[in-house]
């Protein structure tokens, strides 16, 4: 996650800060797991908030019933985007984003994913070629959707990549 961009440099720092709190804050606990996937939606949610967004957290009703998303924005109760935002991305969250597309209740509203890393890179260890899969799954959500799915990943391109989501959002 290196870079020279003085911007991206700032950005990497913030969101090494916010790990660091959420770790400090559940010191006792054995897994960091979860506090540093909070720290990162917590990081994003910030960042959008600082651009004038509003943005909550919290059920949404599909469809199927009601699903825990990210973020919503501008409101639970009137989400016009919805986002779910993770370090990484495997092919099951990805095949999940298009059965929530499906089972919206209001057609026009948009999904994101945001993730930190390049879409499959977690499993790259063990399998280098899930990283293809998982990147044309999203790819071909796109063409699908052009105007309502949009994916984003930080890793790269810190903060031209926060420009975009800050302008699908």
């Amino acid at each position: 996650m290196r870079s020279k961009n003085i911007a991206d440099l700032h950005l990497i720092n913030d969101l090494e800060t916010t790990y660091i709190n959420a770790w400090n804050k559940y010191a006792s606990s054995r897994g960091k797991g979860p506090a540093t996937g909070k720290a990162f939606e917590k990081w994003i949610v910030d960042r959008l908030r600082g651009s004038g967004k509003t943005v909550e957290k919290g059920k949404i009703k599909f469809r199927f019933g009601e699903f825990q998303v990210d973020a919503a924005i501008p409101s639970l109760a009137n989400p016009q985007i919805i986002l779910e935002i993770k370090i990484y991305t495997d092919i099951q969250h990805s095949l999940m984003l298009r059965g929530l597309i499906d089972e919206l209740i209001t057609p026009n509203t948009k999904i994101g994913l945001v993730t930190l890393y390049t879409p499959g890179t977690f499993y790259k260890i063990r399998t280098p070629t899930r990283t293809p899969d998982v990147i044309s799954i999203l790819n071909n959500l796109k063409a699908i959707f052009p105007n309502r799915f949009d994916y984003f990943h930080i890793q790269d391109k810190w903060t031209n990549t926060i420009t975009q989501l800050i302008n699908f959002c």
